[in-house]
């Protein structure tokens, strides 16, 4: 058996190797690909500025799930929102911060997490 699987292999291996692309040939279409046809300032625009960050149960993470639904949809993939795990729905409120040493004062700030 194994002996079979091998001369099948090894000759499909040898054909492929044999009408493959050379490693520099591989490493510069994966450079011109980046360079010329690259989606990702395109989509981390739209992930990172537009909808900004977001945590598991936040309303602004849902909003990330429908715009890569809709994303692969438009690029003529299959894809759905799949229920994982029970979260309790939150969105991140006004943060209030008053430094009481050395001096009160109230700061400016916005919580991250």
């Amino acid at each position: 058996m194994i002996k079979k699987c091998c001369c099948t292999i090894i000759p499909l291996f040898l054909l492929i190797v044999g009408y493959g692309q050379s490693k520099q040939q591989v490493i510069e279409s994966i450079i011109k690909e980046v360079y010329q046809n690259s989606a990702l300032p395109t989509l981390a625009h739209e992930m990172l500025d537009k909808i900004g960050p977001r945590l598991v149960g936040s309303p602004k993470m849902q909003q990330a799930n429908d715009w890569a639904v809709a994303t692969y949809k438009n690029w003529g993939i299959e894809a759905r929102n799949e229920r994982w795990g029970e979260w309790r729905g939150w969105d991140r409120g006004i943060s209030h911060i008053d430094m009481i040493a050395p001096r009160v004062r109230s700061l400016e700030g916005t919580q991250l997490a």
